[in-house]
């Protein structure tokens, strides 16, 4: 038929299959028309007036040209009524045209057809093949012609998708009419009809489903290859089943992967590599001999089609903290589309890998490093407590993607706070390292390369979007050379932020024992200023000169160039048990750091931070006395602002020898500060 051939021509782009499996509709299509007017011209006046109306009942069939369905008129009539009044100067006339009509077969004898229309979008329309519907009036002289409704979009169901097919079209809708009379010759008056349906499917659509599962998805998460390459990988597997289990009547031409969402999250660690992070999609379909990749990026793939009835897909991962979603839909033989499901769950969209919705964090992970259900944007670790200040400037999600240490992937710690170290300064000063990581409780990661500690010393530089609080940073220790061969943290007491980089005296790693020990001591002492920790006081001591004539020992301060300043003035030395002290001076004299009340040798005298350069102090009994002593230095963090063991405030022998810190000094161990994201206190 013609009818056929154009509505092959009507919508060439829908798939020729049948909507959700249903393969026909039955049902009833009412339309009335009523309308009335006047209409002037000249000295005449035309009034007229419609009541019309029709009942019928559908069978529709699926056929293959695209998205129709396509039958005919089972039963049912038309009725025409319209009234026509001529109203002049000196008369009137009045013209009725009655009419009915039987609505099963067209002029041509043949069943009238009507369609029905529904596209994947849940958009459906409906309407007479031929629009055109005779109607023989009362008059045998007489036929007037009936205008159909054609293909009015009459409805759009958001549920109408499959496989979630409807069980009834019902609705009404308007639309405009003309009489079938003319006024004045020409003009044909509009009026409105109400179109009323109500269809059902004869054969509702078996009911199946596809499971989607993996023997590894609940233990599996991401990881990137050496260098950023490809990693580990996880199989997912879409199964098509009926409803509960069993084999399915129909099978898969294919099954269709997509990623519906994916990070892209720059490089593949949150520190490597060093420069041009890319943002690729951190995890991608594997192409295989029954897989094939659609997209130059691997976030879609389809099943090479078949009749099947499941579909593997293997994601390979290319980050250490790639999170997606993935679906997949198995497209039947019959043109039903049917959406996966996570098998367990009955979730589509499934969450790779396993984590909670909203999480970027693998529950595997969680799970086993105790993390519970903390946001992936925490940074909330109380581990040293410290200052009280939470956290090491890096989020949960930071610390589970990890970091690149000497070529090799490290988590960061979930409870303990994390440190970084770029250590120049050679494996002599890795005691040092040590000793600092086991005074403070923090956990220390010291074998970066200078590539993975990076330009500009920030440790998880490569955040992108992802839950990201600050940018933290490491502390890089260098060595000294030159003629002063110094200790210090340059920038500091601070945050690691604020610290340049600590410099240590050059070492051969030759050095005698007392000596390896001291230097640990040394900088374990300036790494604790970078997080923030302060000397135990900071005022009061000096440097002088001791110098012997006529069997008399002298003193005279220093300035800042260590020369002499100031008067001269005779002294005794003694030891700390009331002895004179047996010491020689050389011609030119010695240099002598005396130690001050709350200055840099004060408090805990057991403490690393407390300075071990005094030679002497001053008796508080006597300015003229000088008790000549020899420091230890400590190896402890004290945890007290009160002086200890030599600096006891009870000592007798002969006197507390720097007492107390400095106000809002010592205790130490409640100083530490790691988070570059608090502003660092002073003290």
């Amino acid at each position: 038929m013609k009818w056929m051939a154009a509505l092959a021509l009507v919508s060439p782009l829908y798939a020729q299959m049948p909507i959700a499996g249903i393969r026909s509709w039955t049902g009833t299509v009412r339309m009335t028309a009523q309308g009335n007017g006047v209409y002037a011209y000249g000295k005449f006046t035309d009034t007229w007036s419609v009541d019309s109306g029709a009942e019928f009942k559908v069978k529709v069939d699926w056929t293959d040209k695209g998205a129709w369905y396509l039958g005919r008129i089972t039963e049912g009539r038309v009725t025409v009524r319209e009234r026509y009044l001529v109203t002049g100067p000196s008369s009137s006339a009045l013209t009725t045209y009655t009419g009915e009509a039987d609505l099963r077969n067209g002029l041509d004898g043949e069943a009238r057809a009507f369609a029905l229309y529904v596209n994947r979008k849940g958009q459906y329309r409906l309407g007479h093949i031929d629009p055109i519907i005779s109607v023989i009036v009362k008059r045998p002289h007489d036929t007037l012609t009936w205008q159909a409704p054609w293909l009015q979009t009459i409805g759009v169901d958001p549920e109408f998708t499959p496989p979630n097919p409807p069980t009834r079209l019902k609705g009404s809708y308007e639309m405009q009419g003309r009489a079938f009379f003319l006024l004045a010759g020409t003009v044909r008056p509009e009026f409105s009809w109400k179109v009323e349906y109500d269809l059902v499917p004869d054969q509702p659509a078996e009911e199946l489903e596809v499971l989607v599962s993996s023997a590894d998805y609940g233990w599996w998460r991401p990881a990137a290859g050496a260098g950023g390459s490809r990693g580990n990988t996880i199989t997912m597997t879409a199964e098509l089943q009926k409803k509960g289990g069993g084999e399915p009547p129909v099978k898969a031409k294919t099954f269709e992967w997509r990623f519906s969402e994916m990070s892209r999250v720059p490089g593949y660690a949150m520190n490597m590599p060093k420069t041009n992070p890319q943002t690729t999609p951190d995890m991608r379909f594997e192409p295989s001999d029954t897989l094939k990749v659609l997209d130059s990026e691997g976030q879609m793939a389809e099943a090479t089609p078949g009749q099947l009835t499941k579909s593997d897909a293997v994601v390979g991962s290319w980050d250490w903290g790639g999170y997606g979603e993935l679906e997949v839909t198995a497209v039947l033989e019959d043109g039903r589309r049917i959406q996966g499901r996570l098998k367990g769950t009955g979730e589509p969209a499934i969450l790779l890998p396993r984590r909670t919705p909203g999480d970027t964090i693998a529950k595997s992970w969680r799970d086993a490093y105790g993390a519970g259900s903390r946001p992936d944007s925490a940074d909330d670790e109380n581990s040293p407590v410290g200052d009280g200040h939470q956290g090491d400037g890096l989020t949960l999600y930071e610390e589970y993607r990890g970091f690149i240490e000497k070529g090799e992937h490290v988590d960061g710690s979930v409870d303990t706070k994390d440190f970084f170290i770029f250590n120049r300064a050679g494996a002599a000063y890795v005691p040092g390292i040590k000793l600092f990581e086991e005074l403070t409780g923090l956990k220390v990661h010291f074998e970066l390369t200078e590539e993975e500690a990076g330009e500009f010393r920030v440790i998880n530089r490569n955040a992108g979007e992802a839950p990201h609080r600050v940018d933290q940073h490491l502390v890089e220790i260098r060595s000294d050379s030159g003629p002063r061969e110094t200790a210090s943290a340059i920038g500091g007491p601070g945050n690691p932020i604020l610290i340049d980089w600590v410099i240590m005296p050059a070492v051969t790693g030759q050095e005698e024992e007392y000596l390896v020990v001291y230097y640990a001591k040394t900088l374990a002492h300036e790494l604790l200023h970078a997080v923030n920790v302060w000397h135990h006081g900071d005022g009061g001591d000096k440097t002088v000169r001791w110098f012997e004539r006529d069997g008399a020992i002298y003193e005279v301060g220093l300035n800042g160039r260590g020369q002499p300043r100031g008067e001269e003035r005779p002294i005794r030395v003694l030891r700390e048990n009331g002895t004179p002290a047996k010491m020689t001076i050389p011609p030119e004299g010695v240099s002598i750091w005396l130690g001050s009340e709350r200055g840099t040798h004060s408090g805990a005298d057991t403490c690393v931070m407390r300075y071990d350069a005094s030679d002497g102090y001053v008796s508080r009994s006597d300015e003229a006395v000088r008790y000549y002593v020899v420091e230890k230095s400590g190896s402890l963090l004290c945890d007290t602002d009160r002086g200890t063991g030599v600096n006891d405030a009870a000592r007798t022998t002969p006197q507390p020898r720097y007492g107390d810190p400095e106000a809002g000094r010592g205790r130490c161990l409640r100083q530490i500060l790691v988070n570059d994201a608090v502003k660092a206190p002073r003290r």
